[in-house]
C-alpha cells in the first residue's frame, strides 16, 4: 500500500528529476527541432500523473520503471548527462520502496 508520505517522496523526486533536466536544457542551445529535453520532461510528468492515482506499490515500481525505459529513447545528445541523472534517481527510488 502507498501512503501518503510514499507518494509525497516518489512526486519530490520525480519532480526534481524533470527540473534536473530542465536546468540542463536552460544551460544548453538546444538545436532547433531538437526534442530529447522536452520529451524526457513529458516522460516524467506522465508518470507522475499515472502514479498520482495509485494506491499499491507495485503498480508505482511498475510505472517507475517503464518511464526508465521511456526515458532511455531519448538518452542521447546534449540531453544525455541529464537524463542519465532523472533514470539514477528514479531507479534509486524504485530500490527505496518496498514490493
Amino acid at each position: 500500500m502507498m501512503t501518503p508520505a510514499s507518494h509525497q517522496f516518489v512526486d519530490q523526486k520525480l519532480r526534481e528529476a524533470a527540473e534536473g533536466i530542465e536546468k540542463a536544457q536552460g544551460e544548453i542551445v538546444a538545436k532547433k527541432g531538437y526534442k530529447n529535453f522536452e520529451m524526457s520532461i513529458r516522460v516524467i510528468y506522465e508518470c507522475r500523473t499515472a502514479i498520482d492515482q495509485e494506491t499499491e506499490n507495485d503498480s508505482v515500481i511498475g510505472h517507475l520503471k517503464t518511464a526508465v525505459v521511456a526515458l532511455e529513447a531519448f538518452d542521447a545528445g546534449d540531453a544525455a548527462p541529464s537524463i542519465k541523472a532523472a533514470m539514477r534517481a528514479i531507479k534509486a527510488v524504485v530500490d527505496k520502496l518496498p514490493d
